[in-house]
């Protein structure tokens, strides 16, 4: 089974580089993946995070190093959380556009490196940073660490609207504002979490769990549990 994943990797890869590549064959790959044992999948975890990168380049996102971006992550967190000591609203307001900006993938990155996940480069989504895990380090780890990685991972932005809501709570307006902004995202991450948990797989041509990090947990969630 080991030398038939490793087979068919490589002709995903040979298909992407020569652009014959067709939708479904990395998806059947990796349900394949997923039935074999740990060990198997700590393997093939190279071959299979080359693979994966090979077909998240093709989005043509701009990217950079891995560690100077999270570090700067790191560096702009903290200037976030000295900017909440300073009793002005500017300095407020900067302070929970950093953390809005920042604290999501800072928590989900560092809490994938604790748990063995290591990651390729940083890219630019629209307009919002992200780090491209290595995907076969994640498909090696036990289903129970790829939930807390993706439970943690889902809980910065409405932690950040959260911080918010105290820093901004002596202007009412800016305050509510915040308040809107926990409840808005607090329910798309809810409703993408119990969509993935039922069992649904798509929205239009997206697959629901790349789109936000709660549908994957709950994806992971409904692997575990069923």
């Amino acid at each position: 089974m080991t030398q038939q994943l490793k087979n068919e990797l490589s002709n995903i890869r040979t298909a992407i580089n020569d652009g014959s590549y067709r939708a479904g064959g990395w998806q059947k790959l990796l349900r394949e993946l997923d039935l074999l044992d740990q060990q198997t999948r700590h393997c093939l975890r190279d071959e299979v995070s080359e693979v994966s990168n090979a077909l998240h380049a093709r989005h043509n996102h701009l990217k950079a190093a891995f560690w100077p971006i999270y570090l700067l992550e790191i560096i702009l967190l903290v200037t976030a959380a000295w900017l909440t000591s300073i009793d002005q609203l500017y300095a407020r307001l900067l302070a929970l556009f950093l953390l809005a900006l920042t604290l999501q993938p800072t928590i989900k990155v560092t809490t994938g490196l604790l748990l063995g996940v290591r990651y390729s480069y940083a890219y630019l989504w629209y307009f919002e940073p992200r780090f491209k895990m290595r995907y076969g380090d994640y498909a090696a780890c036990a289903r129970w660490r790829r939930v807390l990685l993706n439970l943690m991972g889902s809980i910065g932005t409405p932690l950040a609207m959260g911080i918010g809501m105290y820093l901004l709570q002596g202007n009412s307006y800016l305050f509510w504002l915040c308040a809107a902004g926990l409840i808005g995202f607090s329910l798309m991450q809810l409703v993408a979490f119990f969509a993935a948990l039922a069992g649904l797989k798509r929205v239009g041509p997206m697959t629901l769990r790349h789109l936000t990090t709660p549908a994957t947990l709950g994806f992971e969630l409904r692997q575990m549990i069923g």
